[in-house]
C-alpha cells in the first residue's frame, strides 16, 4: 500500500513538473510564418508576405520586399510604386513586440554602397537605408566585419543582427520581420532564414 502510494506521488509530481516547464517555454502564435535558406547570392530576389512565394527576378509586380546579397528594397519610395518602408525596432525578442508604432518609418532612397567581399565596388543604387547591411553596419539585418569569423555559428565575416523590424507592406498593412540566420545547412552564406508575422491592423 505505501508503495503505491508512493508511486502515485512521484507520478503527480512529475507530472506537475513537466506542465510547469512546458508552460515556462514561450510560445510564438501560430500565424507566425518562417523561411528557411533562401537564395539571395549576388540576384534579386523578391518576397510578397501576403503570398509567401519568392521569385528570383527584378523587383517589379506584386512583391514587399527583395533581397541580393545583403541588400535589401522595399517596394515603397524610389524602390516601387507601393507603400511599403521600415522600422527597426532594436530588440532582438520577437515574441516582445505586439504593436506596429504609427510612424517613424523609413522610404528606400537612392544610396551609394559597398558591394562585395573582398573584392568591393562602389554602387549607386534604391535601397532601404535601414535594412541594407554592410560592412561595419549594425543598422541592417547583416553586419560585415572580419571579427565576425571564427566558430562554427559564424564560419564567414557575415553574421546576422537579429533586429525585429516592424514593415509597412506595399498595400500599406504592417508586418513583423525578423531575419534569424544568413548560412545554409553548409554553413555558406548569404541563404537567408527569416520568421514574419503578417497584421491587419497593426497589433500582434
Amino acid at each position: 500500500m505505501k508503495i503505491k502510494l508512493l508511486l502515485s506521488v512521484l507520478v503527480i509530481a512529475f507530472t506537475l513538473t513537466s506542465c510547469s516547464k512546458d508552460d515556462e517555454t514561450p510560445k510564438l502564435p501560430a500565424n507566425v510564418k518562417s523561411v528557411s535558406n533562401l537564395d539571395v547570392n549576388g540576384k534579386w530576389v523578391t518576397f510578397s508576405f501576403e503570398n509567401g512565394v519568392a521569385t528570383t527576378a527584378t523587383p517589379t509586380g506584386d512583391w514587399d520586399i527583395a533581397f541580393n546579397s545583403y541588400w535589401v528594397k522595399l517596394n515603397g519610395g524610389t524602390s516601387g510604386s507601393g507603400q511599403a518602408a521600415a522600422l527597426n525596432t532594436h530588440s532582438t525578442d520577437f515574441a516582445s513586440i505586439n504593436k506596429a508604432p504609427t510612424e517613424g518609418y523609413t522610404k528606400d532612397i537612392v544610396m551609394e554602397v559597398l558591394m562585395g567581399y573582398p573584392n568591393t565596388q562602389t554602387v549607386t543604387t534604391s535601397l532601404s537605408a535601414l535594412m541594407t547591411g554592410g560592412f561595419g553596419v549594425t543598422e541592417g539585418t547583416i553586419h560585415i566585419a572580419p571579427e565576425n569569423k571564427g566558430a562554427d555559428k559564424y564560419p564567414s565575416v557575415y553574421r546576422p543582427t537579429k533586429w525585429v523590424y516592424i514593415l509597412k507592406r506595399a498595400n500599406g498593412k504592417y508586418v513583423k520581420f525578423q531575419l534569424t540566420d544568413c548560412y545554409n545547412d553548409k554553413a555558406k552564406a548569404i541563404y537567408l532564414t527569416f520568421q514574419y508575422q503578417l497584421s491587419e491592423d497593426g497589433n500582434f
